[in-house]
């Protein structure tokens, strides 16, 4: 039986979560499936786990390497994918069992690129909250400018890739992969973003099918002061591949950038690291082009706060106004 969905699970050191989210996975209603678990170098017991799991369902293929980060890991099942589609899922997460019938459906009706459903926010004491705003859309991309302006500085299209499904042929007609862990952080960021410059056709939906733990001490669920250098580097490199997007990119990066920022401002080490990123020349740059571009006039006024006051007067409005944002 070919598969019509490849799922990609990069794992790292999970034993004590992975087979739970195999085996969300496993119950699937769509039956014509691939689950292509990738470990990452693990140094606990997930290989024995992965290898047992391998034995009971024939649709799952196990690859064991050298730890290289969830990125490279990714690209190592894109690279073996036989499915039509792919989606992919982190190894702490579990997703609803109609998940990829249903997104498949809307997908081929539609002849869409990409297919987004909305997540659910599973905290340690029970509570369960949806992240993203509650809609649905198909939207035919025919301005690029506005789509950013509307979807990705919006956060509509949101910068997870876990809850997309996405048509393999558009991956790789237009060589879109992951970056390495080691050069940037938040990866799935750079892919979603480089996804939004050659998607032609998305449809959002409002099921929340992915279960995402935030009680997890993962690399994709923390930032740490170190990491917000590497988003530096990924906007950098976004930046540089697009000419046309410069104010829309600009407006994302310090966004992103503001907010990582807010996070880490309760330790003398996180205010230090703050002092240095908002005197940087691409951070000027990027508040520079938004202040250009922003339409409201609160807007305007933030971000030549940010480029002209003194810096603790900048970290002030940093911490007061962008930690209320997600």
């Amino acid at each position: 039986m070919e598969p019509i969905v490849s799922i990609i699970v990069p794992i790292f050191n999970s034993e004590g979560t992975v087979e739970r989210c195999v085996n969300s996975i496993l119950k699937q209603t769509l039956k014509k499936i691939e689950v292509i678990l990738i470990n990452d170098g693990s140094t606990d017991k997930t290989e024995q786990i992965l290898d047992m799991l391998a034995k009971k369902d024939e649709r799952i293929k196990v690859i064991h390497k050298q730890n290289k980060g969830q990125g490279i890991a990714r690209n190592v099942g894109m690279a073996i994918a036989k499915g039509e589609y792919i989606g992919f899922v982190d190894s702490d997460d579990t997703i609803d069992e109609n998940m990829y019938w249903i997104m498949l459906e809307k997908a081929v009706q539609n002849a869409a690129d990409v297919v987004q459903c909305n997540i659910i926010d599973v905290f340690s004491n029970g509570k369960y909250v949806v992240q993203l705003p509650k809609f649905e859309e198909t939207v035919s991309i025919t301005d690029r400018q506005e789509y950013f302006d509307e979807y990705i500085f919006k956060i509509r299209q949101s910068f997870e890739c876990c809850n997309k499904l996405v048509r393999k042929k558009f991956l790789t007609d237009n060589g879109i992969v992951f970056e390495s862990n080691s050069k940037v952080f938040s990866e799935d960021l750079l892919f979603n973003l480089d996804m939004a410059l050659k998607i032609h056709k998305i449809v959002f939906i409002d099921n929340p099918f992915y279960y995402y733990y935030q009680w997890s001490d993962s690399h994709s669920k923390k930032i740490d002061i170190d990491k917000i250098d590497k988003l530096c580097v990924l906007f950098d490199i976004f930046y540089s591949r697009n000419s046309s997007l410069r104010h829309q990119t600009a407006k994302i990066a310090i966004l992103i950038l503001m907010i990582n920022l807010s996070h880490i401002l309760n330790t003398d080490e996180g205010i230090r690291k703050a002092k240095e990123i908002v005197v940087r020349e691409d951070v000027k740059k990027y508040l520079y082009l938004s202040f250009l571009s922003m339409k409201k006039i609160r807007h305007k006024i933030i971000m030549l706060m940010l480029l002209y006051m003194p810096v603790r007067i900048k970290l002030f409005i940093i911490g007061f106004y962008y930690t209320h944002l997600k």
